[in-house]
């Protein structure tokens, strides 16, 4: 099958950035107000959607936004740390050597997303 757009999320799809985004979740907690995640109860809030986690934690929806803008600066900083996951690279090519346009739709910003995938990879995508 020949596909001609292929339109993916980054975080979670294409970069495996749980590990960080649980590394700095505490970074957050603390300096905006809400609870920190109990480590044991990972496998339950999986299945929880965005706005049950924020009631979960106690973050009010109208924080969020400013908890989500110093989470992309921190991951600015700190890119180097987030993979790819294994195979994406070759995904990533094969789909655009075949002649699909490559989007990403994300809640991270351009230039995170960027940094992660290279220039290389980057270079691939037509819209983000």
């Amino acid at each position: 099958m020949r596909y001609r757009l292929a339109v993916f999320d980054f975080d979670g799809t294409l970069a495996d950035s749980f590990a960080f985004f649980l590394d700095t979740l505490d970074t957050l907690a603390d300096e905006h107000g809400f609870r920190k995640l109990d480590r044991s109860q990972l496998d339950i809030l999986r299945t929880l959607d965005a706005r049950a986690v924020l009631k979960h934690v106690g973050l009010p929806l109208w924080k969020a936004p400013r908890v989500g803008a110093h989470y992309k600066r921190l991951m600015a900083a700190q890119a180097h740390r987030i993979p790819l996951f294994d195979g994406t690279d070759g995904m990533l090519r094969q789909l655009a050597a075949q002649g699909a346009a490559l989007a990403i739709l994300s809640s991270n910003s351009e230039e995170n997303v960027r940094t992660v995938l290279g220039p290389e990879l980057g270079g691939l995508f037509a819209h983000s």
